[in-house]
């Protein structure tokens, strides 16, 4: 047998995980309370990654959240499983910090200052906004997550957290894949229900429900725990690059791999399919010339983001490349790029200050658009809403990062953001759904705090 199968079969033996959870176990109880409270905080952060693909949460339905009586998601007030975590995570960190200061460590890096400018740029636009609950609920995550950010970039220098971050991500692969194969297959969700992971209920008969050509045949493509296969997708093909970089058993990364890219290429989301041939194009690049690392990763950035802002002037040329005969995507295309255009009219009109947090979809003009939704362009949808410098301090944030893990040698997590940005640049829901916003927040404290040779490890093997 091979030798990796069996150390593989070794660590996944039930009697060795009961003894693993048994030294835990003995070991919080010789702990101090502070050294309690620093294995509680770690033990929240592993939850955190293990539910980070889930749907789950309660909505709170109110009047602001209507636009024609037509109750809009993004309006709503969600509270997530991830945000009970986050919370439970922070308020260990502020007690660590007020009594046992010397037990935590909060760095002061270039990207967690950047972060804060961008925080006051969303409290500013917060009280520019017509509906007060969706512009308050918003800011209410973003400055939890800001929190989150700041307390967990001590975890992210322990080689041990990397490597716990590529085997939960193998796990989240395969799970996902198979779910979406059950999906295709049957061409409805498997449960009836929300309680699958957040799994989203679903058939043929659902209105408003994404169908594509696959196979010849205009089917319904899996949406595995997410709100749309595009996020799917997105989210698949940033864990792709990740855990293909990872030092993991070689069984667990080729049926990771394996079901990752079936999933992938079920969701059919040519954009996705885009960033991962990006990511896979500089992982080729960053190994026959490293020495440019430096400076591709934050030109890309550039590059890509200036180019989903031109969309507009190029749509016709990107429906070339596109299945001719599929007009869902002639229409998915249009739809970009007339909201694209419609952002740069409000932009214009509201340049600095913005129209408010979350105000975007419902401070459309009528006909603008013929459904509910953000502009597919993140750095678009928050100059509309916060303003030019909301934005612009949003970007400098990312590029902090880019060249951060560029400085520490950690060119892995430098890719993954090259990804995000591409995916921002063409969608809006690296902002608008939690899962994939908490995977940015993730990638952005792996970028600008894992350093030294345990992050070079991962894109040399």
């Amino acid at each position: 047998m091979n030798k990796d199968v069996k150390k593989l079969m070794f660590y996944t033996k039930s009697q060795y995980l009961l003894q693993r959870l048994r030294f835990l176990y003995l070991r919080s109880i010789n702990e101090s309370l502070s050294g309690k409270l620093l294995i509680f905080r770690k033990a929240l952060f592993v939850a955190l990654l293990v539910c980070l693909p889930w749907n789950l949460g309660k909505h709170f339905l109110n009047p602001q959240s209507f636009i024609q009586n037509t109750p809009v998601s993004y309006l709503i007030p969600t509270f997530y499983v991830q945000d009970a975590v986050i919370l439970l995570f922070v308020f260990a960190s502020v007690i660590l910090l007020t009594f046992w200061h010397k037990k935590l460590v909060v760095q002061k890096t270039p990207s967690a200052y950047l972060f804060l400018l961008f925080l006051i740029c969303l409290l500013f636009s917060a009280f520019f906004a017509d509906r007060l609950y969706p512009a308050v609920y918003l800011f209410a995550r973003f400055f939890l997550y800001f929190l989150f950010f700041l307390f967990a970039q001590d975890l992210f220098i322990d080689k041990q957290i990397y490597r716990l971050v590529a085997y939960i991500f193998s796990t989240h692969l395969i799970f996902l894949g198979v779910l979406s194969v059950v999906q295709f297959i049957h061409q409805k969700s498997l449960f009836d229900n929300y309680l699958f992971f957040g799994e989203q209920p679903y058939s043929v008969y659902t209105p408003f429900i994404a169908k594509k050509l696959i196979f010849g045949r205009l089917q319904i493509p899996p949406y595995g725990t997410f709100m749309h296969p595009n996020v799917l997708g997105g989210f698949l093909s940033v864990l792709l690059i990740f855990v293909s970089t990872s030092k993991i058993a070689r069984p667990l990364k080729f049926f990771a791999l394996l079901f990752g890219l079936v999933s992938l290429f079920l969701t059919t989301s040519y954009i996705a399919w885009a960033a991962l041939f990006i990511g896979l194009f500089l992982l080729s690049f960053i190994k026959v010339l490293p020495s440019f690392a430096k400076w591709v990763f934050p030109i890309s950035c550039c590059a890509i983001i200036v180019l989903g802002l031109l969309f507009p002037l190029y749509q016709k040329t990107a429906l070339y490349l596109l299945p001719r005969h599929i007009t869902l995507s002639e229409l998915s295309v249009e739809r970009r790029a007339d909201l694209l255009l419609t952002s740069l009219k409000m932009w214009q009109k509201e340049p600095l200050s913005g129209w408010g947090l979350n105000a975007f979809v419902y401070s459309l003009s009528p006909g603008a658009t013929a459904f509910f939704q953000p502009v597919h362009n993140i750095f678009a949808l928050l100059a509309v809403e916060t303003g030019t410098l909301g934005a612009l301090f949003f970007i400098m944030l990312i590029l902090s990062a880019v060249f951060q893990s560029v400085k520490n040698s950690n060119l892995v997590f430098g890719i993954l953001l090259v990804q995000i940005t591409f995916l921002a640049s063409f969608d809006h829901y690296f902002l608008t759904a939690v899962p994939t916003f908490l995977l940015l927040m993730l990638t952005l404290l792996g970028a600008s705090t894992y350093t030294g040779s345990t992050a070079y490890e991962a894109h040399k093997c």
